[in-house]
């Protein structure tokens, strides 16, 4: 009897085991496969602590679905819609200013410069850039955004300025705009934002003013980057210099003029820059994007918070912390492949100045006595864009001959040559190559 007792005792403790793991299960499964970011959206709220002061967003779902209802509202007075507008405008807002469908045209937001023909207006894209986005809670369900920016578009050069207030209901999934002249006429400075009060509990849903919540991507965050910079360097160069790293923009460029120069020789490679991978390193100072391209360029996205950046052009310009830390792990053999990856880099992006300066002195002086000697000797005999693979390797004291085979990704040419390299102190290298007759 007594075994009996044993055995069924054994029997439920193992199947007791078997249910909490199970329950485990489940909940690891809703959790894993997903980089799904909880928000106030979406929390229960009955409980929650309403925090009345205006701080700056910093969560990019809560700042893509604004900007999305922005997007909504401003093609809704591109294409004409009074209606729609009408409908997503603050209803206190309408009242006090007897506004209706028919005069509403008066007080809505100006999104293009000037007037489109109608071939014009059939091709237009709007681009809503976002310069500051605030928030305070105003209800439990109630959050409203002031959000200062411009819209753009492909058509014309104008940039609009806008100053709009957003306000979600997160319960019913809805929002209510107030336009830009009420915010300059009310809101003419940030600080004036902390006495912003409304009287809303909910906000009634209608067939205009619902938008929908979505979890933004990583992928989509670095293509918006990079849509900004290439939509600056076209149209507004001074302020694309002033995103580029600090320390990557003193040693790239001497000064500005020098990087306008770069711009304008590289201007078309820039503008056809897509996105092929991506690595993601989140530090105490925010998130850095390391990027590839389908060339094998590297470029780099540093974001402190959600959509505020500086960019980097290439992995070489600058001693990056993971490059020294790396590097500092190799043997010398695997250090001179490192620095022969920067150089391939340099040719492929046509920074042939970068890969002049590598070069031992006593070589350039034979070789190549100035800048525009190498340049044009680069250009007649290294015009393409190439893959590299290494063969025979040679050392003799302190200098390292790497044999490297060039694979032309335009064709099928292949060139061959060797790098005669010496490692220096602080990541530093000189160079020398087998230059053709």
């Amino acid at each position: 009897m007594n075994k009996i007792k044993t055995l069924i005792f054994v029997i439920l403790a193992i199947i007791i085991i078997i249910i909490i793991s199970l329950i485990f299960l489940a909940k690891q499964r809703k959790t894993q496969g997903s980089d799904y970011q909880d928000t106030d959206f979406e929390h229960d709220v009955s409980n929650v602590e309403i925090n009345q002061s205006v701080e700056q967003v910093t969560n990019r779902n809560d700042y893509y679905a604004v900007k999305n209802i922005i997007g909504k509202y401003a093609y809704a007075i591109v294409d004409g819609g009074t209606e729609s507008v009408y409908n997503m405008i603050n209803t206190d807002y309408l009242d006090k200013n007897r506004i209706t469908v028919n005069n509403i045209i008066e007080v809505i937001d100006n999104v293009i410069g000037s007037d489109l023909s109608e071939e014009q207006m059939n091709d237009l894209k709007l681009n809503i850039w976002i310069d500051k986005m605030y928030c305070k809670e105003s209800a439990v369900n109630i959050r409203t955004f002031f959000v200062y920016g411009n819209f753009s578009n492909n058509v014309e050069q104008n940039k609009v300025a806008f100053q709009i207030i957003v306000e979600i209901d997160s319960k019913n999934n809805t929002f209510y705009i107030y336009p830009t002249s009420y915010v300059i006429q009310n809101y003419q400075d940030e600080k004036d934002l902390e006495s912003y009060t409304t009287k809303l509990t909910e906000i009634p849903k209608n067939d205009y003013n619902t938008f929908t919540f979505v979890n933004v991507e990583d992928t989509t965050v670095i293509n918006d980057y990079l849509s900004n910079f290439k939509s600056l360097l076209i149209n507004d160069i001074d302020s694309s210099y002033e995103l580029l790293d600090q320390d990557y923009k003193t040693a790239k460029f001497e000064n500005i003029d020098a990087y306008k120069e770069y711009v304008n020789n590289n201007i078309n490679y820039l503008l056809t820059i897509t996105i092929d991978k991506y690595k993601k390193d989140v530090t105490e100072n925010g998130t850095q994007y390391t990027c590839i391209d389908k060339n094998g360029n590297y470029y780099i996205f540093e974001e402190t918070t959600v959509m505020k950046y500086k960019v980097l052009l290439d992995t070489y310009t600058v001693i990056l912390p993971e490059f020294a830390e790396q590097y500092d792990s190799l043997e010398n053999t695997k250090k001179v492949a490192m620095n022969i990856e920067k150089i391939i880099q340099a040719l492929n992006l046509r920074d042939f100045k970068y890969i002049y300066n590598k070069l031992d002195d006593t070589f350039k002086a034979n070789n190549f006595s100035t800048l525009e000697d190498f340049e044009k000797y680069m250009d007649e005999n290294y015009p393409s864009i190439y893959n590299v693979e290494y063969t025979t390797y040679n050392q003799e004291n302190e200098t390292y001959m790497q044999t490297i085979i060039l694979n032309d990704k335009n064709s099928d040419e292949q060139k061959e040559n060797t790098i005669i390299m010496q490692l220096k102190d602080n990541y530093e290298f000189v160079m020398s190559f087998s230059v053709q007759e």
